[in-house]
């Protein structure tokens, strides 16, 4: 019995100094921040309730208290402390502090690597602390961008030309990205089969200023857009993108929304539908001020393919329409080996075409220009074709 007690106050005593320690921390940290222990690895780290952001460091401004502040049964204390600042950096003319997010407790729930590799190995989230961009995440590496996108609502900078060795899955988050001053260029490794980005389950994705070249995928060359979900990019690029279905550069499906705005796509290739952009199941598709040139569809759709939902396809589409509206958009030496050199009107989808043109398309099949389905009128398209052929004389 006597060693049940003796081994009874031993556990007793260690939560004790334990919820010390956690307490003192947290009684010097700055606003929003508090000190959590890891539970793989045993290690206080650090976190801020109001950003989210995690460090194994001691934040801006704060000492920590030592790891002996409560010692034995003799009540020992020391007043002394050593913290570690984080460091300040500077990037594309902000300042942030890094934080680096323990890889077993960062939101996105990634476990650290099984070699044991050091917290302060892995890759950084750095944030923005003051100017315009404040509070926005800085990434300069594609590991950096992968963790900054895992965080719901997150407004991510790219600082840096990137190679993703693996497309990045945002799944019922909302996230932002621009790039730095002038675009980011984000290319894949030449080796690898991959797009840059998939958007699942009503995820939503703004980009602004960035220049994709060179993704690879079934659907959707640089972007698929799926399950609800929605791309807005404004002053984006997309060059030598393929897909091996459709969507050369960009694809949306069920009930997705894709808005492109001062875009600009060439020598994007699908081996089906879409060679530039294909919408189908319902989807939303509106570009303006978009140049798309010299994309290739091995099937329909030499630039853009748009198609409805036919029959019964489950997940509440059946029947669903398509929408696209051109405006202000410029087709441009667009070639389909089967049909619609340009544009493909697919069944139950409406276009809507103002202020736009087309230039040198081909189709071998019929529709050199616009080639509309057989199950579906599609009076814009028409009106379209016929605006083409009285421009030709």
């Amino acid at each position: 019995m006597g060693a049940v007690r003796i081994l009874t106050s031993i556990i007793a005593w260690a939560f004790v100094c334990t919820a010390a320690r956690r307490a003192a921390a947290s009684l010097a940290l700055p606003q929003g921040w508090a000190a959590y222990t890891d539970e793989k690895s045993g290690k206080q780290y650090y976190a801020n309730r109001e950003t989210g952001a995690t460090s194994w460091e001691p934040p801006s401004g704060f000492s920590a208290p030592e790891e002996a502040a409560v010692k034995g049964d003799r009540g020992d204390r020391s007043g002394s402390s050593e913290g570690t600042r984080a460091d300040v950096v500077a990037s594309g003319g902000a300042t942030g502090i890094s934080m680096s997010k323990p890889a077993a407790t960062a939101v996105e729930g990634a476990a650290e690597e099984a070699d044991g590799q050091e917290a302060s190995e892995a890759a950084e989230v750095v944030y923005a602390s003051e100017g315009p961009d404040a509070g926005w995440a800085l990434v300069d590496t594609f590991a950096s961008l992968r963790k900054a996108c895992a965080l719901d609502n997150a407004r991510v900078i790219i600082t840096a030309d990137l190679v993703f060795d693996s497309h990045i899955l945002i799944s019922g988050k909302t996230v932002t990205i621009k790039g730095a001053a002038g675009s980011s260029r984000l290319r894949t490794h030449e080796s690898d089969a991959t797009n840059f980005f998939k958007l699942t389950n009503n995820a939503h994705l703004t980009i602004s200023d960035l220049y994709f070249v060179g993704g690879k995928s079934d659907h959707g060359g640089a972007i698929s857009v799926e399950a609800r979900s929605s791309l807005v990019a404004d002053q984006v690029e997309f060059h030598n993108c393929f897909a091996k279905i459709d969507g050369g550069a960009v694809r949306a499906k069920k009930l997705s929304k894709v808005s492109l705005t001062r875009v600009i796509i060439s020598d994007c290739v699908s081996e089906w539908y879409g060679g530039a952009v294909s919408g189908t199941d319902g989807s939303t598709l509106d570009l303006s001020h978009v140049n798309i040139i010299r994309s290739n569809a091995a099937h329909d759709g030499g630039a853009l393919y748009v198609a409805g939902a036919k029959g019964n396809t489950g997940a509440g589409l059946s029947g669903a329409f398509s929408n696209m509206t051109l405006t202000a958009v410029r087709l441009a030496g667009a070639k389909a080996t089967y049909k619609g050199g340009a544009l493909f009107v697919g069944e139950n989808s409406l276009v809507v075409v103002r202020d736009s043109q087309i230039e040198a398309a081909s189709a071998s099949m019929g529709g050199g220009a616009v080639r509309r389905g057989r199950a579906h009128s599609c009076p814009a398209a028409q009106r379209f074709v016929r605006e083409l052929r009285g421009r030709e004389g």
